[in-house]
Order: structure tokens, then C-alpha cells, then sequence
């Protein structure tokens, strides 16, 4: 606590960061009186225990928002590694894919040379018939 020549004063936690306005006029909800050195150092207790319950809760909220950012990373790694998965799936599936159209080729063209040798065959006996009446 520290109490400048003027009417402001600053009131800081263990870490030295200062308290808002607004935090010290809710630590001071129940108005003091200082009618002696007892009743001041009773209130300097009461702000004590106070500021050691707001350092708590800081505490706690801190420690929330610790467990907050180690979620979101992990979840975050877990995103990337499915996006990753499913990339390598649509890539095997494309691969199998190519392979199923290029076998397909494979097997027309196989279809259409032997149907060409095939319309061949009765163009070749032909020939060798007129070829022998000769």
C-alpha cells in the first residue's frame, strides 16, 4: 500500500502489478474507521486478506487460461493432422483410381487389336482364295 502526499494511493499484489480503481472500491465495500491504531491494523488485515483472495482467484484464472491455451494447441495439432490424413487418403484414392482407369485402357486396346485381327482373318482367306484361282 502506498499512500502518496495527495488523496490518491496505490495499491499493488505480491507481482507489483497495480489494482484498478475498480477492484479497490470492492475491497472497500465495508467503510472503515480508524478510531484507533487496533481498528486501522484490523482493516489493514481485512485488505490483506482481501488482496491474498484476489491474488488467489488471479491465480486460478491464470492457471484456466494455461489450460485453455494447451487445449487449443492440441486441438489445434489434432486439426492438422486430420486435414493432413485426408489429404493422403484422397491421394491414394486418386492413385488407385488412375490405376483402375489405365488397366480399363489396357483392356480396350487389347479388345480392339484382337477384334482387328480378328476382321483380318476373313480378308486374309479371301485373298488366299481368289489368289489360288489364278
Amino acid at each position: 500500500l502506498t499512500i502518496n502526499g495527495g488523496n490518491t494511493f496505490t495499491i499493488k499484489t505480491h507481482d507489483s502489478s497495480p489494482i484498478t480503481e475498480r477492484q479497490v472500491e470492492s475491497l472497500l465495500q465495508s467503510s472503515f474507521l480508524f478510531i484507533n491504531q487496533g481498528s486501522a491494523l484490523s482493516a489493514l488485515d481485512s485488505l490483506d486478506t482481501q488482496l491474498s483472495q484476489l491474488a488467489e482467484k488471479r491465480g486460478r484464472i491464470g492457471a484456466s487460461l494455461s489450460r485453455i491455451a494447451v487445449a487449443t494447441n492440441v486441438l489445434s495439432a489434432a486439426s492438422e493432422n486430420s486435414a493432413a490424413a485426408a489429404a493422403r487418403i484422397m491421394d491414394a484414392d486418386v492413385a488407385l483410381e488412375t490405376a483402375k482407369l489405365t488397366r480399363q485402357q489396357i483392356l480396350q486396346n487389347t479388345v480392339s487389336a484382337i477384334l482387328a485381327q480378328a476382321n483380318q482373318q476373313p480378308v486374309l482367306a479371301l485373298s488366299l482364295l481368289t489368289q489360288g484361282r489364278k
